[in-house]
């Protein structure tokens, strides 16, 4: 855990966990737990998290979204890197990417989880590139973008600089394997009038391209599920 108590913007920079292995977190006695998390960053800038394998994370989670659920979560750190690690079983997400501006997932192996394999909420400028999604209970990305403006997301401590943004800008999600037979393999949304209440938010700038899909009979566009974006703001090429 790299987490920032005080709640400021930049007291932790630069942190690297490189080449762990972690197994086995979360409640092993059965009752439900919104821990249990493998790697957990908090406001920690600038960090790699690099050449780890986390095994059974999040055992016994509940379906709460208080936290970042993911067997590695990075949230509201800006400008970091999640590179080459690979995750085996997790009880909800593989990796979570919570208004971690700028943040790059890339060369992960994803293999087994109960939810989506990869999780972005408002956050802008990711780069989601060379990643294996395996045995994904849900979809293997799933993203929701809000405006930060608004009032119950501008309460939750973000990065100053980030505050009352328009999010879901700026990802490009390319070069990645996806086995899977599921029809929503990537599923984004912006937030409309009637989810956002006077804070709309569509997407902009979502380049999806050079991917593989492997074990689907559906077209790949079949497979990419995207609402409330941007007429035009959206590549799907190749």
């Amino acid at each position: 855990v790299s987490y920032e108590t005080a709640y400021k913007d930049s007291t932790l920079t630069k942190t690297y966990i490189l080449n762990n292995i972690i197994e086995d977190i979360g409640a092993k006695d059965g009752s439900k737990t919104n821990m249990g998390m493998g790697i957990y960053l908090m406001k920690s800038h600038f960090s790699v998290v690099q050449g780890n394998t986390v095994r059974n994370a999040l055992k016994n989670a509940d379906n709460g979204e208080t936290l970042g659920r993911g067997a590695i979560a990075v949230s509201e750190s800006i400008n970091c890197q999640v590179d080459g690690n690979t995750i085996i079983n997790s009880g909800r997400y593989g990796i979570t990417c919570i208004y971690a501006y700028n943040t790059s997932i890339t060369n992960n192996i994803i293999n087994g989880t109960k939810d989506a394999g990869l999780f972005l909420k408002n956050t802008n400028g990711n780069k989601i590139s060379n990643n294996q999604f395996r045995g994904i209970g849900k979809q293997s990305i799933r993203g929701n973008f809000g405006n930060t403006a608004r009032p119950d997301y501008a309460t939750n401590g973000a990065v100053k600089m980030y505050k009352g943004v328009r999010t879901g800008n700026n990802i490009e999600i390319s070069n990645n394997k996806f086995y899977s037979s599921s029809q929503n393999i990537i599923n984004m949304s912006g937030e409309d009038e009637r989810t956002g209440r006077g804070y709309t938010n569509e997407m902009n700038n979502i380049s999806i391209h050079d991917n593989s899909l492997i074990g689907n009979t559906r077209p790949f566009n079949e497979c990419i599920n995207l609402k409330s974006i941007e007429p035009g703001a959206c590549r799907i090429l190749k």
